[in-house]
């Protein structure tokens, strides 16, 4: 009878460590599926920041037009997309990808109104 008694024992400290274990997996679980939303809800607020990308690709002159000097245009795009460049060829060719890229995404789209 001693032994049954120690195997209901056992049987119940499995249980009990059992239980905690599943409580604590279900807490850890919750905790990830807090972090996943806040970054998804922090991705979606940066995509929704970003500008109307212009209805037509990027030329050397319309990017010129648009600013003042190279250095602005340069200061302007590594801010907003974080491309460097020492040109304006490099310049309007990395522009023209990240934005392809975000409207193919369906992450931003080209404005109507230019």
């Amino acid at each position: 009878m001693n032994d049954d008694k120690k195997s209901v024992h056992r049987i119940r400290d499995v249980l009990n460590r059992s239980r905690r274990n599943y409580a604590e997996l279900l807490s850890v679980t919750a905790e990830l599926v807090q972090a996943k939303e806040e970054n998804i809800q922090n991705a979606l607020t940066l995509l929704n920041s970003l500008p109307m990308i212009p209805s037509q690709a990027w030329t050397i002159s319309s990017m010129r037009r648009q600013f003042t000097n190279f250095s602005n245009a340069r200061k302007h795009f590594q801010s907003q997309y974080g491309i460097k460049a020492n040109n304006w060829n490099t310049l309007v060719e990395r522009v023209n990808i990240v934005e392809y890229a975000l409207v193919h995404l369906g992450l931003n789209q080209r404005s109507q109104d230019e």
